[in-house]
């Protein structure tokens, strides 16, 4: 028998309980729900290790493109970069998945935590192949400058030749409004190629080592001297 004064015991946690965890039945980062036997997909550790690799990763591919981005007229540069860097994404938004979008059923949770990056990887992929530079796309366009001495009469006949003997990929332009001039050069960079070390040779004239480079617009013909008469 309890005494007047006694007061009924509550067992906690019990139907009549009002201390039972009000976060019960949410979810957890890991992509667990409180009060659940379903363990984490990870631990904490392992999110930030996967984390700190990531954008190590996704640091270095950057600096490597800014460097040197002829490189990713190389097929398999070009498709590893894409790779790397569309992974990075998705391990960033694996880990990271908004909070918003967790729902209470483990499972769904951990299926959408799972295909949500999964799309995104493939997406980014798939639009990085579309937009890197092609193989063999980088055509340069160059003026002759004589250094004073007049424009350079057109002729068929002008040869441009690789000093390493390989062949060149060249087209000739005719100046429009005085077609009997050289407008320019039309010449296509091999892949990962910045610079054609080359003989020009003009009909009339001796051959006259030139430097075409991706970062000129013009081949310096102010050397060219004129063939001698045997």
């Amino acid at each position: 028998m309890s005494g007047a004064g006694e007061q009924p015991e509550t067992v906690k946690g019990g139907p009549g309980s009002s201390s039972a965890d009000p976060a019960e039945g949410h979810s957890r980062p890991g992509g667990v729900v409180q009060g659940s036997n379903i363990p984490p997909l990870f631990t904490l550790g392992q999110l930030r290790g996967m984390a700190f690799v990531a954008v190590g990763i996704l640091l270095l591919v950057s600096t490597f493109v800014l460097a040197a981005p002829t490189y990713l007229e190389h097929p398999v540069v070009r498709f590893t970069i894409c790779l790397l860097l569309s992974i990075c994404l998705a391990i960033f938004f694996f880990i990271f998945w908004p909070e918003k979008l967790a729902i209470g059923i483990p499972v769904l949770n951990n299926f959408l935590r799972v295909t949500g990056p999964t799309a995104l990887w493939f997406g980014v992929l798939i639009f990085l192949l579309d937009k890197m530079p092609q193989v063999g796309s980088y055509w340069g366009f160059y003026t002759p400058d004589t250094g004073g001495k007049g424009p350079v009469l057109y002729h068929k006949g002008i040869m441009v030749q690789r000093e390493d003997g390989k062949p060149s990929v060249f087209h000739l332009v005719q100046n429009r409004k005085e077609p009997s001039y050289l407008e320019g050069i039309l010449i296509q960079f091999p892949t990962a190629e910045t610079t054609i070390p080359a003989d020009v040779r003009i009909p009339g004239y001796n051959s006259h080592k030139v430097t075409f480079s991706r970062d000129r617009t013009s081949i310096d013909l102010s050397g060219l001297t004129e063939e001698e008469e045997r």
